[in-house]
């Protein structure tokens, strides 16, 4: 089980940094985590455009002395005792946390979703969506609704499972979570096909993965669209934590990929996607 030893907090001083940051505090003192916030740094098209021009308007040491001081005074009593870096990071938000993660082998990212306001709540923010894709860390994900306060213990986890070769991983880490929180962890398998015969199927495959991960531990299997199935039994298990597979992401492979933004968005828990 991953202990998440390095874990990265990106950070732009807003009250949904505010709302999460005692989730990762806590997530941290658990495993006596190192936590890194950072704060990335965009700078205006045109300024790498004429960047001569750019640095007469602008003097960007004083900026970045300014955010600098902000950043250190920033979540300083949330995180009191606990081992805390904090960098300044420059580039567009979404590449530049997913190559610092990469380069500084964090083992945990942990974001908000920015879903604020009627309107807002229908989307990801588009750092966020762009870490899910990109990043090849976990990512935790706050639960996306509008009032929202993060769990910092977790007695619940819905484990789901597409059943590609990731799942022994997932199931590893999800179970060893519970196991640390001394919580309960149900692994769920949404069957679109809905057959008595896919069904079986499912579970004689879930059972070799299980046994592959070395965990005991029966399937659920869902009917319905993904996300809508994995939102109900995020409420009929009171769940605090949905864990998903997300490493195939990327490749295009595996059943829960291409819903991953939509899981998110729906969650009525934070979601750790590995």
């Amino acid at each position: 089980m991953q202990r998440f030893a390095n874990i990265l907090f990106p950070v732009d001083f807003s009250e949904r940094c505010l709302a999460v940051a005692p989730a990762v505090a806590a997530l941290a003192r658990k495993f006596g985590s190192t936590v890194t916030l950072a704060h990335a740094m965009n700078l205006p098209p045109g300024a790498y455009q004429d960047w001569y021009a750019y640095l007469n308007l602008v003097d960007k040491e004083s900026v970045l002395a300014e955010i600098e001081r902000n950043l250190h005074r920033f979540l300083v009593e949330q995180f009191s005792g606990i081992n805390v870096r904090r960098v300044l990071i420059e580039g567009e938000p979404g590449e530049a946390i997913t190559r610092y993660a990469s380069e500084r082998a964090m083992d945990l990212i942990m974001l908000p979703t920015r879903g604020q306001g009627k309107f807002r709540s229908l989307l990801l923010g588009s750092v966020t969506s762009k870490v899910l894709h990109d990043a090849h860390v976990p990512v935790w994900t706050e639960a996306h609704v509008e009032e929202s306060a993060a769990p910092l213990e977790y007695r619940s986890i819905v484990c789901a499972v597409d059943l590609s070769p990731a799942t022994p991983g997932v199931l590893r880490q999800a179970f060893g979570l519970a196991s640390d929180f001394g919580a309960r962890c149900r692994a769920v398998y949404v069957d679109r096909d809905g057959t008595a015969e896919s069904t079986a199927a499912a579970e004689e495959l879930f059972a070799q993965f299980a046994r592959e991960a070395g965990v005991e531990s029966g399937l659920e299997v869902l009917r319905g669209a993904v996300a809508e199935a994995l939102e109900q039994a995020v409420i009929a298990h009171s769940a605090d934590l949905l864990v998903i597979g997300r490493g195939e992401m990327r490749s295009g492979v595996g059943r829960l990929f291409s819903n991953t933004y939509e899981i998110v968005r729906q969650s009525k828990c934070p979601v750790l996607s590995l």
